[in-house]
């Protein structure tokens, strides 16, 4: 059985860091940044951005985060890197 995804907004993923690290050197302004440009997948619900926290910090452990499934993104248009 899969557990539950903690999917919090950009503010209250930045304040769970801010918890486990109070001197981390991110702030929520680059957290937003890394999730517009796709480096931490979201998911838009009404106009909140949700992102999964153990995501963030798998992204900030290493450098990448693993995507989970490849047909989530099938039919969005995605912006094209230079």
């Amino acid at each position: 059985m899969n557990s539950v995804p903690r999917m919090r907004t950009i503010a209250a993923a930045f304040a769970e860091l801010k918890v486990a690290d109070n001197d981390t050197g991110m702030t929520q302004c680059a957290l937003r940044r890394l999730v517009n440009e796709g480096r931490i997948s979201s998911r838009r619900i009404g106009r909140k951005i949700l992102i999964n926290v153990d995501d963030v910090i798998e992204y900030l452990s290493t450098g990448d985060v693993q995507q989970k499934d490849l047909m989530e993104e099938y039919g969005r248009i995605r912006r094209i890197r230079e």
